[in-house]
């Protein structure tokens, strides 16, 4: 049985890396970037980690940033974490980088 890819990568890819502290910890050793490359040395690809400890698919708590969340309505699916920081960064987003 043929099985398709999860994830199809084309020349000049860009795979951005969003998660917590085990992704964070990959800052550390090179190895996926590296596999990566070794697996598609001639599509040119551009990979970012962009994961920091402590975070979470919806809570992104940092000082820097007025809001904690990842997306607006992230409140929503983590009421335990659901309160007002007080933070008055005015640093953006993971996702207004992207």
């Amino acid at each position: 049985m043929h099985q398709e890819p999860l994830v199809v990568v084309k020349p000049h890819s860009s795979i951005v890396l969003i998660g917590n502290n085990l992704g964070s910890r990959m800052l550390n050793f090179g190895t996926f970037e590296t596999e990566m490359q070794l697996r598609y040395p001639t599509d040119s690809l551009v990979i970012r980690n962009m994961c920091d400890g402590g975070d979470t698919p919806g809570f992104r708590p940092h000082s820097g940033r007025v809001s904690p969340w990842a997306f607006p309505g992230a409140e929503k699916f983590q009421t335990e974490l659901a309160q007002s920081s007080g933070s008055e960064g005015a640093f953006e987003t993971p996702d207004e980088w992207l």
